[in-house]
């Protein structure tokens, strides 16, 4: 490209091409930018006459003016003493490569059937006897999904998938960090759940059923403990030695327990009866409430009947506490031990023998002594020994009766208002 270039110049300076002409074709060598593979095209000194009769291919013809000399080129060369030279260019072709895109083939995916033997799959390794209408396996693991038609007897489930079972099922123990769903009866030793279970059939764990997912049984449980720290629901009946709830726990039935441990939350539509409570959370019983020793330490709790106890110690949170019926203990002591806490006992009716009240509020209170404090409002007072009164407690009637006689049991005795 520069020898092309320098000969435009050489003829420039030689006088046989004006400074425009030189300019014009230095710019068409810019503008067609020839690769350096091509052959450099050179410009072809003509004549004047072999300039007329070339044809030259566009794609929309020249006029004979554009094509030929004007009257005033002719007369601007005869100004400048020189004849006009003519050029012809011989443009290479340019070639556009053709490019060909090979078909893109997309390998066909086979995947391979599963073979489940009868209507079970075992998701780890297991081994079943068909007697009789139920099925004998040494373990069942469940990765994936299993599924039982019939009754099954095992020494272990395990499920990290989603096991089903139609029947009954007898096993030591019960694992499930997934999903199980249990349409019958559940007969186990120890059964853990941090998944989701469904029971609909009664469920029967000799040592303990420990939740930290979530458990609805459709129908009644025994066991030795329940730990509840997730969600569990029960539809009827529960029956245990213990009780542990720090989860949420709905019962629909009565519940029967030895000790309950309560920091979360239970609901209790039927009756509940323990021989001792102890409660830092919310608890709720829809019947009656026996309990042999019940102790509710900043916690809150709704009796919708009445409350049987020997002893009642009962520490007062922020919230209300109520007892929509009556207590009847041996033995009374309420206290706000915390002086942000100003929640309060509202009971029916109270029967004691010995009372230590505060933030109480009762309609009657009966027993024999009986120290009343602040913040107790009383609309009376029944009392066979002492009485005393503290600043800041309400007491709208007090009355002193005798000693029931020791004959016939009845408050016969001399009263004094």
């Amino acid at each position: 490209m520069k020898d092309e270039r320098l000969k435009i110049l050489e003829m420039f300076k030689e006088g046989k091409i004006s400074m425009e002409e030189a300019l014009e074709l230095l710019d068409a060598f810019e503008n067609y930018g020839f690769d350096a593979g091509d052959a450099n095209p050179e410009p072809e000194l003509i004549d004047e006459e072999e300039a007329k009769n070339f044809d030259f291919q566009f794609e929309t013809g020249t006029s004979e003016a554009d094509s030929g000399p004007s009257d005033d080129d002719e007369a601007g060369d005869d100004s400048s003493g020189q004849d006009r030279p003519y050029f012809k260019f011989h443009m290479p072709e340019i070639r556009i490569p053709k490019i060909e895109i090979p078909p893109v083939r997309i390998p066909e995916i086979r995947i391979p059937p599963i073979n489940i033997p009868g209507d079970s799959f075992f998701g780890g390794k297991g081994h079943h006897e068909s007697r009789g209408g139920s099925s004998r396996y040494e373990k069942i693991v469940i990765d994936s999904f299993g599924s039982y038609q019939d009754d099954v007897k095992t020494e272990k489930i395990a499920i990290s998938g989603m096991g089903k079972f139609a029947g009954n099922v007898e096993a030591g123990k019960i694992n499930i960090s997934g999903v199980g769903e249990f349409n019958g009866d559940i007969l186990t030793e120890k059964m853990d759940v941090s998944g989701n279970a469904y029971v609909k059939g009664a469920a029967n764990a000799s040592d303990r059923i420990s939740v930290s997912g979530m458990v609805d049984f459709s129908s009644s449980v025994e066991t030795g403990k329940l730990a509840v720290s997730g969600k569990v629901d029960i539809r009827g009946g529960l029956k245990c030695a213990e009780f542990a709830n720090a989860g949420f726990t709905e019962i629909d039935g009565s519940l029967q327990a030895k000790h309950l441990s309560l920091s979360g939350i239970c609901n209790i539509k039927g009756q509940a009866d323990f021989y001792s409570a102890e409660v830092s959370g919310c608890l709720a019983v829809y019947g009656d409430a026996s309990i042999y020793k019940f102790e509710c330490r900043e916690g809150v709790f709704e009796i919708k009947g009445n409350l049987n106890a020997d002893s009642v110690y009962v520490e007062l949170g922020r919230d209300d506490s109520h007892i929509r019926g009556d207590i009847r203990a041996e033995s009374l002591v309420v206290k706000r031990v915390n002086s942000v806490n100003n929640g309060k006992l509202l009971v029916n009716d109270i029967y004691t023998v010995n009372a230590e009240l505060e933030n109480v509020k009762t309609s009657l209170l009966v027993g024999k002594d009986l120290i009343i404090g602040p913040g107790c409002v009383i609309d009376r007072v029944e009392y066979t020994g002492t009485l005393n009164i503290v600043d800041g407690a309400v007491v709208k009637e007090q009355v002193k009766k005798a000693a029931e006689s020791s004959d016939d049991g009845a408050a016969n005795g001399r009263t004094e208002e």
